[in-house]
């Protein structure tokens, strides 16, 4: 679900609140569901109704959306992760996640300050958007931190604060292999904005802006919620960048196996356009 882009405001939007905004999009997001999956409206009325005045209540208490980078923040992202899960356990849908982590954000902040950080979060952002569909739901979270190694698989605590380099995006109704292809287009997308967008890093580092993911399918098995799900991918992520690959999948490697992270081999950066 994207909320609050400039980009996308019509004039009925400026009359709306905060709230009215909120219902809108979260309405209209459930309506989708029901179509895609053919969902009896009766349900998914009363689903809606009750999602709505969830969000509406959680959204008086905190913010839960980043309006310098238009996009969900950790906490807006944590709330719809929740009730993706329980959406995806209720109508026995697939819900899979990817964990985008930006590749050389320390060395981007050194050689081009804040406005160059900045900018490679806007074209990440812009990125994510366009490759995405308008039922998934990108959020911008904090670097995983606690990372500890738990029955031979890496779990990641991700905070609650904000800003990082790091971003998650929620394919509900989707299972794994879509996610991986999702997060295929989203690994290239960036490199190529960046390519055409960034001008500055293309001139300091000669190459496009690098990603990496980790990406996961909720398992009711082993993930107990949606925070459970988030360490798993998280962990993914950063087994990818420990092995420096570019797409990780928390998967058995066999069947009824122990999950693993296995690194897609078939990922070939963008390289850059000759201008």
């Amino acid at each position: 679900m994207r909320d609050g882009s400039a980009e996308y405001e019509t004039p009925e939007d400026e009359e709306l609140s905060p709230q009215e905004r909120l219902q809108r999009d979260l309405t209209n997001y459930h309506l989708e569901l029901g179509r895609r999956f053919g969902i009896p409206e009766d349900r998914l009325n009363e689903y809606t109704k009750e999602a709505v005045n969830k969000a509406l209540a959680e959204a008086e208490k905190v913010s839960r959306f980043d309006s310098k980078y238009q996009i969900l923040n950790s906490e807006g992202l944590k709330y719809e992760l929740a009730i993706a899960v329980e959406t995806a356990k209720r109508y026995d849908l697939p819900l899979t996640a990817a964990f985008i982590d930006l590749e050389g954000m320390g060395e981007i902040n050194s050689k081009l300050g804040q406005e160059g950080g900045d900018s490679a979060i806007r074209v990440a952002v812009g990125a994510i958007n366009s490759s995405i569909r308008k039922s998934d739901i990108p959020g911008r979270v904090p670097a995983p931190e606690d990372i500890k190694l738990n029955g031979g698989k890496y779990e990641a605590q991700v905070a609650a604060r904000e800003g990082g380099d790091e971003f998650v995006v929620l394919f509900l109704g989707t299972p794994l292999e879509g996610g991986v292809a999702a997060s295929q287009r989203i690994l290239e997308s960036v490199s190529r904005d960046s390519d055409s967008k960034m001008p500055k890093h293309r001139e300091a580092f000669k190459k496009p802006l690098g990603a990496r993911a980790g990406v996961a399918q909720f398992d009711t098995a082993l993930d107990q919620d949606g925070t459970g799900f988030l360490r798993r991918i998280g962990g993914a992520m950063y087994m990818t960048k420990k092995r420096a690959g570019k797409i990780g999948v928390s998967a058995p490697i066999y069947r009824d196996s122990d999950y693993q992270t296995v690194i897609v081999k078939n990922f070939k950066q963008p390289a850059l356009s000759s201008k």
